[in-house]
């Protein structure tokens, strides 16, 4: 039994002096969303073994503050370039080589892809995963390699403004 879980990065900003999408900061809406998320992720007791996040440096700033506040080790967060604006299919390959002695690995990553790759997953429609939002995919296989379309289910799908009303 594997478990997937898709993080997209927090909130970001477009400061007035940089138009460079990759190199945009957290938002202070994003950092507190980033509280947020890693209170919900705790209270589900996750075994978290891998995490796995674009280079992008919202995401990486995400991964590292979630990082931190879940106790997962910050040097053990693997950086991937190929995770940056991904699509589907690369992000498909990407789990694809995770080492099976990973049960509970996580993305942390962009959208449009993450979205897409959820409902590609599970098989299931999801319209969107907003900013900071998690959701997590129970995947009934023992090798990562044999995952296929519509293999996964939702585990749960969570997000900032759940706990904002």
């Amino acid at each position: 039994m594997k478990t997937l879980i898709l993080m997209r990065h927090a909130e970001s900003s477009w400061p007035a002096n940089n138009d460079n999408d990759f190199e945009r900061p957290l938002s202070k809406l994003g950092e507190n969303s980033i509280e947020i998320m890693s209170e919900a992720l705790l209270t589900k007791n996750i075994n978290l073994e891998l995490m796995v996040c674009s280079t992008a440096v919202r995401a990486a700033k995400t991964a590292a503050k979630l990082a931190d506040r879940l106790q997962y080790r910050r040097k053990q967060v693997t950086l991937l370039d190929e995770l940056y604006l991904a699509k589907p299919a690369d992000i498909w390959q990407i789990i694809k080589n995770f080492d099976n002695q990973n049960n509970t690995v996580m993305l942390v990553g962009h959208n449009p892809g993450l979205t897409a790759l959820a409902s590609y997953i599970t098989g299931e429609y999801v319209s969107n995963l907003p900013v900071c939002g998690v959701y997590a995919i129970q995947i009934d296989l023992d090798n990562w390699q044999d995952i296929c379309p519509g293999y996964g289910r939702c585990l749960f799908f969570d997000y900032p403004d759940k706990y904002n009303a």
